[in-house]
Order: C-alpha cells, then sequence, then structure tokens
C-alpha cells in the first residue's frame, strides 16, 4: 500500500510544478 501513497505523493508534486507555473 506504501506504493500507493508515493505515486499519489509524486503525482500532488506535478500538480503542484504545473500550478506554480
Amino acid at each position: 500500500m506504501g506504493n500507493l501513497f508515493t505515486l499519489i505523493r509524486f503525482c500532488a508534486s506535478c500538480l503542484l510544478q504545473q500550478v506554480s507555473q
């Protein structure tokens, strides 16, 4: 299950970077 959490966190980081731009 830890892998799923990591994937969600990675996706969140990508979204945050896109919003920052």
